[in-house]
């Protein structure tokens, strides 16, 4: 949809017409109606979610596993994925509503101080945060579950199709699995 709102604004302005006649005096609600005619796909959404869960999952898990003595807290990574899954959709969600709401510098400041905010409390959630439910992954088991992850991260890439962005975690996730199964 994007791409032919391109090229008729291309096609526009060669024909000599501004970008106020071709959007109007309000181009807030032509977006408004572009946005509108998009078509929401619960699947397509509960894919992002388990994917972004995924990713968590192997970040926050896989260097957990480098040493064997240290016992896997389940209970903290389940609250640390559910807070931080919130804090996704709700930051998707203001931009997708507030996109032209939030114009004053008073709201823009409200909603920076309140995503500070709550990004702090998740950074406190991660570092502070521990329960009951822990399991110890010694020898095996952890082996097993550490080339389970590798697996299910190295499908994750090959099925994504913007792989630039997962290049940097790469070395580190190796090399976190490599060690974990070297101390096991």
């Amino acid at each position: 949809m994007l791409l032919e709102i391109l090229q008729d604004i291309l096609e526009s302005q060669e024909k000599g017409i501004s970008a106020e006649e071709y959007f109007g005096r309000k181009p807030e609600k032509v977006a408004d109606e572009i946005i509108g005619q998009l078509s929401v796909n619960i699947f397509d959404t509960i894919k992002i979610i388990f994917m972004a869960l995924g990713a968590f999952s192997a970040v926050s898990i896989l260097p957990a596993l480098v040493s064997p003595e240290i016992n896997l807290d389940i209970g903290h990574f389940i609250v640390s994925a559910l807070y931080w899954s919130v804090m996704a959709m709700g930051i998707v969600w203001v931009i997708g509503t507030g996109l032209y709401r939030f114009k004053g510098k008073r709201s823009k400041a409200t909603l920076g101080i309140l995503g500070v905010g709550a990004l702090i409390i998740g950074f406190l959630i991660t570092l502070l945060t521990s329960t009951p439910l822990t399991t110890d992954l010694i020898g095996n088991l952890g082996i097993i579950l550490i080339v389970l992850i590798a697996i299910g991260l190295m499908l994750i890439f090959v099925r994504v199709e913007d792989k630039e962005i997962w290049l940097p975690f790469i070395p580190v996730l190796v090399v976190s699995a490599i060690l974990g199964i070297l101390t096991r």
